[in-house]
């Protein structure tokens, strides 16, 4: 979804794009997060903007309820070569990535909502590291629990907002 508005002489472009995986397994401090647990067949979380800006708020969902972790989506302009395989230790950035680094978003504790989605928005009003710019037309992600969670059998969404430059 793109949003345009005018603001001076240049133009603002709004971009919210989604990324949604399905989580089957518990996890310990600082394991990744992705949907698949067997060795090598974990995948990064793909954010395709189409053009270069900074992000300006992310969005975190589970729709397992009541649970309340701590999450850091790790950003990379290439395809990282980092472990991604669901519920094994993070070992990212791993030096062949740093070049491609461009930061990392944590994600406030999760809020439980009863019987609704647990939920963490980001923002350049937490301390999440935003606004975070890119240069790339797809952006990489990696997620690490910080805190050690069962998401189990989830869908888990993450939703990135960026600001666009004139590309």
């Amino acid at each position: 979804m793109a949003r345009k508005s005018w603001l001076g002489a240049s133009l603002l472009v709004l971009v919210l794009i989604a990324a949604v995986v399905f989580i089957a397994v518990s996890n310990k401090s600082d394991d990744v997060v992705s949907e698949n647990a067997s060795s090598g067949q974990g995948t990064d979380w793909d954010f395709a903007f189409g053009g270069t800006g900074y992000i300006s708020k992310a969005l975190i969902t589970s729709a397992t309820n009541a649970i309340v972790p701590v999450a850091e989506l790790q950003l990379y302009s290439l395809p990282p070569a980092c472990e991604m395989d669901d519920n094994a230790l993070t070992n990212s950035p791993i030096a062949g990535d740093v070049p491609y680094f461009l930061g990392a978003i944590t994600f406030p504790t999760m809020s439980d909502s009863g019987t609704g989605h647990s939920f963490a928005v980001a923002s350049p009003s937490t301390s999440g590291n935003l606004p975070l710019s890119f240069d790339s037309l797809v952006i990489y992600g990696v997620l690490v629990d910080k805190t050690g969670v069962t998401w189990a059998n989830a869908l888990v969404s993450i939703l990135l907002t960026a600001d666009m430059d004139d590309n």
